[in-house]
């Protein structure tokens, strides 16, 4: 990253000049070493290749341009210099090209018309095709505005300000994103108040604009405006920016109505949906944070994508719904359930569907709605998890005992006596499996495992129901606790019974029936035995036998995942190779 430490000192150059011995050149002599600079600057270097004579070019350039020398080969030095810093690939040289041509822009003697088009020299590395190019423009681009005069910013404000947010519309990777949007709030921190309203306006034109659209154009426009936004909103505590929209709370309250209608198309790219949400997180966050309410329309519209078929507006949604709910308590009454709703459905996947990010903000969100909810719905809350977590599947399992964990400590002890029963099943089973699962290992200690990685999160996850046990005896007794899982254990046999019982009567009333249900279950039983058994030990010898990639895959697939029918595919297409 560029820093103003790295620019040329003035005070240096007359130190330069006091101690060194001065050497006179005439103007044609001064040509001819600014020709030689140029054919030195013009060749290409590889990656990592500069070399000390390059070096010793660019100090001979630097005693040019500081001085300075005032010859036209300089400005043509310059056109390449533009160049070098986007495109080499090294990184010194980025540095000290781009160094130069700051010092050049703010201290050589140009005219208005020069001056304006090595500006345009700034923003045209935008556009190039490899983002550590575009990465090295962004941070030029905002070393530019940091060192040049203000007034010279504000003259040329128009140019930076739309290829930053064109750039913030077009760009696709996260690092390039990040720094325009660091670079567009910059700017907008240097100008006056009057352009810093102008650029705001112009971003709620561009949303109320896309609002009623469809297609790539509304999708350019919302992202245009949202993360225009974003840049402002992301502005530190003393920002002047943040400070301006604070004092407007009109300004914001009219951005969050168009924030809001525009999240009524859940048709858009699931990318600028995404973008939106966050924008009109922050933007939220700022608008509670002066002690307004929020439009009651747009928590209703960020609820609906929680529901969304694709993760980046789920996550979105998530995180605002975090953000809101942390300075907000009272105006999500009316559809805190269905928001809760949306966020079990995050956690109620099966092991290989779930997504961590999505699973640790849904309980995050969570423990903050679990007090907020009345006690019709904070006891379906409680029935809706533990009857989640009671099936298989140790990473919803996982979340519930964290959720759970959070809470304890601030329920009302008869609150968790009367969800007693319904806690213990999930913790039970847990507990139950990770016990099953240890004697068959004494039983068979030779028995391989497939997946091992599976079966320590199994472990741990076990050993968190063992610490929810032991607060809940703290908070309970040990009698109480005792006696409701002795209650439990029961039932849980007598349903297991009942379950045989009626296998046993189908057995006699329909033994067809009976008879192709029970294979179906052995079928099962010997599909889990004979993978650790015939398929490992295929997969060691085809391995072993052969150099083939696919069938090498198939191998690590089957050693560290649990074996889906896909999995089963590849490992019998590397079977049908050897063969």
């Amino acid at each position: 990253e560029l820093s103003d430490d790295e620019s040329l000192s003035d005070e240096d150059d007359d130190n330069e000049q006091a101690t060194e011995k001065r050497v006179t050149l005439s103007d044609a002599q001064f040509k001819a070493v600014a020709s030689s600079i140029h054919v030195a600057l013009s060749s290409s270097t590889g990656r990592g290749a500069f070399s000390s004579q390059r070096a010793a070019t660019y100090a001979l350039l630097r005693v040019l341009v500081v001085r300075p020398v005032v010859i036209s080969e300089i400005y043509d030095i310059m056109d390449t210099l533009s160049e070098l810093w986007v495109t080499s690939l090294d990184r010194s040289e980025r540095r000290r090209a781009c160094n130069l041509f700051l010092h050049f822009l703010v201290h050589y003697p140009m005219g208005k018309k020069r001056r304006q088009r090595h500006l345009g020299q700034l923003v045209a590395g935008l556009e190039y095709e490899y983002e550590e190019g575009r990465l090295a423009a962004l941070e030029a681009i905002g070393a530019a505005i940091r060192r040049l005069p203000l007034a010279l910013i504000e003259q040329h404000y128009e140019s930076f300000f739309m290829a930053l947010a064109l750039r913030l519309a077009n760009e696709t990777k996260e690092k390039c994103i990040d720094t325009a949007m660091t670079v567009l709030a910059t700017l907008l921190k240097r100008v006056s108040t009057q352009l810093l309203r102008g650029a705001l306006d112009r971003s709620l034109a561009w949303l109320k604009e896309a609002f009623g659209q469809s297609g790539e154009s509304s999708d350019g426009l919302r992202l245009l405006a949202a993360r225009s936004l974003s840049a402002v909103c992301r502005s530190d505590e003393s920002s002047s920016c943040r400070a301006y929209m604070v004092q407007q709370p009109a300004l914001l309250n009219s951005y969050l109505n168009a924030l809001s209608e525009n999240l009524q198309d859940l048709t858009m790219t699931p990318n600028v949906l995404a973008v939106l949400i966050d924008a009109a997180n922050q933007c939220c966050d700022m608008y509670l944070s002066i002690g307004q309410n929020c439009v009651s329309s747009l928590p209703e519209n960020v609820a609906k994508c929680l529901s969304h078929s694709e993760a980046a507006p789920r996550i979105a949604a998530s995180r605002f719904f975090l953000s809101y709910l942390q300075r907000e308590s009272n105006s999500l009454s009316d559809i805190l359930r269905d928001v809760a709703r949306a966020l079990v459905m995050h956690l109620d996947r099966p092991d290989e569907h779930f997504e961590p990010i999505l699973g640790a903000l849904a309980v995050d969100n969570l423990k903050l709605i679990a007090v907020r909810l009345g006690s019709d719905d904070f006891d379906w809350l409680f029935q809706r998890l533990s009857s989640m977590a009671a099936r298989r599947g140790n990473r919803r399992r996982q979340c519930f005992f964290h959720w759970l964990d959070s809470i304890l400590g601030v329920l009302d002890r008869s609150v968790i006596e009367n969800q007693l029963t319904v806690l213990l099943a999930p913790l039970h089973r847990a507990v139950e499996e990770e016990d099953r699962r240890e004697r068959e290992r004494r039983r068979d200690p030779f028995t391989r495992s497939t997946n091992k990685e599976d079966n320590e999160f199994q472990s741990a996850v076990a050993a968190q129901a063992h610490e929810i046990l032991r607060k809940l005896e703290d908070i309970v007794g040990a009698e109480k606790l005792a006696s409701t899982l002795a209650s439990l254990v029961s039932k849980m046999k007598a349903r297991r019974t009942e379950r045989r019982s009626k296998r046993a009567i189908q057995a006699v009333a329909d033994p067809a029936a009976a008879a192709r249900a029970k294979i179906e279950r052995n079928l099962d039983k010997r599909k889990g035995k004979k993978k650790e058994l015939s398929i490992a030990a295929d997969l060691d010898s085809i391995s072993s036998s052969s150099n083939n990639k696919k069938i090498k895959k198939s191998k690590n697939i089957f050693l560290h995942n649990n074996n889906t029918k896909e999995e089963e595919d590849l490992y019998h297409s590397a079977a049908n190779l050897l063969a």
